[in-house]
């Protein structure tokens, strides 16, 4: 019993290597990989700050300009001056007790 025992285990620790070994190989490729297009992309970075052909431009605004609004006024109320009841601007008579504006 224990020679079987002793073949199981060895026998997964074979079909173990067997799968993961080359997972474990993968994964280490994509690792480098990785690593390269890292430093790939550094190089790229540097090489466009170090560029000496840049100069920024100053005669073109950064944003663009905001388009004024008319501001409109609030139209000034009628306040009447017998009851003190405030009409709206183009009344002519008082809402509320009638006389004229």
């Amino acid at each position: 019993m224990s020679n079987w025992l002793k073949a199981g285990e060895i026998a997964e620790d074979v079909v173990a290597a067997m799968v993961f070994m080359p997972l474990a190989a993968v994964e280490g490729v994509e690792e480098i990989y990785n690593v390269k297009i890292e430093h790939d992309i550094m190089k790229e970075i540097e090489r466009l700050v170090n560029q000496s052909t840049f100069q920024p431009t100053f005669n073109q605004p950064m944003f663009q300009p905001i388009i004024q609004q008319q501001v409109m006024l609030p139209m000034q109320e009628k306040i009447c001056k017998a009851c003190g009841y405030r009409n709206p601007p183009n009344a002519r008579f008082c809402m509320n007790c009638g006389n004229p504006l």
